[in-house]
């Protein structure tokens, strides 16, 4: 064997020796500090009669589209995944749909993000999330 071989064997077998007795050897046990806990109670089941009256999600299109403003503009879609490489569909003045990705503009309007049911716009200091159009379950019936 060579030298080198000797001091690589050598060090290796002082490694497998000193490892375990450092990993083994007793240290000072640290003292526990005293946790406080609250102890609160559960609150109570919300009352359930009116549930079925209530509408499921909150919002919806007859409250989303009286809160945007006129010029705003009207997501169609979102194709890829959001949020790494969504892109938001828009309808245009002229009709025909554009794609705009994040950083994004169109009549003074920037893309900020698009989520899988929204897209989050900004002019100056306004502010404001388009939603996805929802299908009317109506005009599906309608149409049979």
């Amino acid at each position: 064997m060579r030298r080198s071989d000797i001091a690589t064997v050598a060090g290796a077998g002082l490694c497998a020796i000193l490892i375990p007795i450092w990993l083994l050897w007793p240290r000072p046990l640290r003292t526990m500090q005293a946790v406080q806990v609250a102890v609160t109670r559960p609150k109570p089941a919300p009352d359930i009669a009116g549930l079925g009256e209530r509408r499921l999600f909150a919002g919806g299109d007859d409250m989303a589209s009286s809160a945007l403003p006129q010029d705003a503009p009207e997501l169609t879609g979102v194709v890829g995944r959001p949020p790494h490489d969504a892109v938001a569909m828009i309808r245009t003045a002229e009709g025909p749909t554009k794609a705009l990705a994040p950083g994004e503009s169109y009549a003074g309007w920037r893309l900020e993000a698009v989520s899988a049911e929204a897209a989050l716009f900004s002019r100056g200091a306004l502010q404001i999330r388009v939603p996805m159009p929802a299908a009317d379950p109506r005009e599906s019936s309608a149409d049979q």
